[in-house]
């Protein structure tokens, strides 16, 4: 069977469509929920690499370049993923537009995932999990984490902290 002849789950459909058209904010979400999806179609890659090479805005463009990469199409190591991620994530870069800043709160926990000391990185992925507070540079970071980090138990912070905050399918559903 073709990849074109296997359903693509209607969410991953809908993420396609709304790539191509809208405002550049909800193309930039369909590019990043596409990347955290996980699925690998020829579809969703043409899709994205059509975004990531002709979309006008730039945000949009780096956006879908990012979910590329996250879904091994294009090539980078993990610390090249991670430097990506940390810029997006930087208080000093430029936020999208219609992008909200986060709370001081959220913005510790993210800066706390990124210490020398692994016991705050895995602390930070845990709270940041409790928390409950679901935003697309949360997802990022913790995936960063979860791909990157050199200690096991803080990758396993991070991944339990996408399961539940319903990024990931916990590995019973898959």
């Amino acid at each position: 069977m073709s990849p074109e002849e296997k359903t693509l789950p209607v969410r991953a459909t809908r993420l396609i469509q709304q790539l191509g058209e809208g405002d550049a904010y909800h193309r930039q979400t369909a590019a990043e929920e596409l990347a955290s999806l996980g699925l690998r179609d020829v579809r969703i890659q043409l899709a994205l690499e059509k975004a990531a090479s002709d979309d006008a805005e730039k945000n949009v463009r780096e956006a879908a370049y990012e979910a590329l990469v996250m879904l091994d199409y294009r090539q980078a190591t993990a610390e090249q993923r991670a430097t990506v991620v940390r810029e997006r994530l930087s208080v000093a870069g430029e936020m999208a537009p219609g992008i909200k800043p986060l709370t001081p709160k959220v913005q510790k926990l993210l800066d706390r995932l990124k210490a020398a000391d692994p016991y705050q990185r895995q602390t930070a992925a845990e709270e940041l999990s409790a928390l409950g507070f679901k935003d697309a540079r949360v997802r990022v970071a913790l995936e960063a984490v979860e791909g990157s980090d050199p200690d096991k138990n803080v990758r396993l912070a991070a991944l339990e902290a996408l399961v539940m905050l319903d990024y990931r399918q916990p590995k019973s559903k898959r």
